[in-house]
């Protein structure tokens, strides 16, 4: 069960360094922004260049490359489903020798297949990068001051922000209680990796129950002590500490100001 030691998404990783010191919102903004680029952009020559902007990231944030890259390996079945789905499935012009009964590849189907994944590729390193570099708690008060003013339609902002911040505190907690399951099931005798897909599937049962079983505990637990500290919803919160903008994000956020539109001409 390596794969639950690689996911790296919804993990912060501290570290002294300017991506870590920028402000959490202008972080969310520039993800948002460097998402919607990566769904706009064709040509190899902007991937290229965007690649090379995320590895600029990366060194900046001092985030060792092989731990970012790790958090990739578990979501290598999306990619594999995302590209055999257009290799068999987008109509265009067949690849010898190719079709053979019913079963047919088309270069454009190749082709988008490859957009497909680079693009999912991306946008999960990028998400990566913003859990790896940004506490949850700054990503939850980020997610409060961006979306304030829909609360002006009795939008509940505040609940919505708490629901994002549990829900990314939870991921770590899951996967070490995972963690902690599967070793006391080895410890019994149990081999995760032998047999075939049928039999291995059976064998994640001991770990799905009381998985499931410490989640709603932890869940009981968490909403009882909410509850204790007189944690209420619909009600307006102060935060310990002001987000303020200093000049680091001035200087980033002009820097991506100016990136940006380049990937989109």
């Amino acid at each position: 069960m390596k794969i639950l030691q690689d996911i790296t998404l919804g993990q912060y990783m501290p570290a002294d360094s300017v991506i870590h010191r920028l402000d959490p919102r202008l972080k969310f903004l520039v993800l948002v922004l460097l998402m919607a680029v990566v769904f706009f952009i064709e040509q190899p020559l902007k991937f290229t260049l965007l690649g090379l902007c995320i590895l600029l990231i990366i060194r900046l944030s001092k985030i060792p490359l092989s731990y970012t890259l790790k958090g990739i390996a578990p979501f290598l079945w999306l990619f594999l489903f995302a590209s055999i789905a257009h290799f068999f499935f987008t109509p265009g012009e067949s690849i010898p020798p190719f079709p053979i009964w019913k079963i047919n590849v088309t270069r454009e189907g190749v082709a988008n297949g490859v957009l497909v994944t680079i693009r999912i590729f991306f946008i999960i390193l990028l998400s990566s990068l913003l859990t790896l570099t940004t506490t949850p708690l700054e990503l939850t008060t980020a997610l409060k001051r961006g979306l304030s003013p829909l609360e002006r339609w009795k939008v509940p902002v505040g609940d919505f922000a708490m629901m994002m911040m549990l829900t990314l505190r939870f991921v770590p907690i899951l996967l070490m209680e995972a963690r902690r399951i599967i070793n006391a099931q080895k410890s019994r005798g149990i081999d995760f990796e032998s047999g075939g897909l049928v039999m291995r599937a059976r064998k994640l049962v001991p770990i799905f129950i009381p998985l499931f079983h410490l989640s709603f505990k932890r869940a009981d637990e968490l909403a009882v002590a909410m509850t204790c500290r007189g944690y209420m919803t619909g009600i307006s919160r102060t935060t310990y500490r002001e987000l303020r903008f200093k000049r680091i994000d001035l200087i980033a956020a002009i820097a991506s100001i100016l990136l940006v539109p380049f990937f989109l001409i």
